[in-house]
């Protein structure tokens, strides 16, 4: 997405500054700040699409679920491929995880269900889970909150940090 043009962001960051200096001294009280969720997180389905199970902007913490069926005949495992992003197609969004629910029941396609939830917590901590309904059978993964920076960006900004 193209940047916004019509905010200066250096203005934003001093408005935000103040509102939280207000809210710590006592000076502003009926201001309720809330954790948000800044992008929409879903999996990917059939065809390469997106589907979101939280969207962007939701207060967290929070917890959403998906139901999802099979989409081939005797299909015995689903990879849940997690993403997170705004475009329609999965993989133009950022990938941030993948696991792997096995051992489901053959039948034909679309007959087997499974139940996807995210749980994302206010430290922004998500945990994602499969469960195939019926069975019970579940799987899931826990992605912790990333700033997206290798970890030798993040040595290099340290390191300029520590030199001032």
């Amino acid at each position: 997405k193209p940047a916004s043009k019509g905010v200066n962001p250096d203005e934003i960051v001093a408005m935000g500054a103040a509102v939280h200096s207000g809210i710590m001294g006592g000076e502003l009280q009926e201001v309720v700040l809330l954790d948000v969720t800044p992008h929409d997180m879903g999996v990917k389905v059939a065809g390469d699409k997106m589907s979101v199970v939280i969207a962007a902007n939701t207060s967290i913490p929070t917890r959403a679920k998906k139901i999802f069926a099979t989409t081939e005949d005797n299909q015995t495992f689903v990879a849940i491929e997690i993403f997170q992003g705004a475009e329609q197609f999965a993989s133009k969004n950022r990938r941030l995880g993948r696991f792997v629910l096995g051992d489901l029941r053959a039948a034909s396609r679309g007959a087997t269900k499974v139940e996807v939830s995210f749980t994302m917590d206010a430290d922004g901590i998500l945990e994602v889970g499969a469960a195939e309904v019926g069975t019970g059978r579940a799987a899931s993964v826990t992605i912790e909150a990333s700033s997206g920076l290798t970890a030798d960006e993040i040595a290099k900004l340290g390191a300029r940090v520590a030199r001032r």
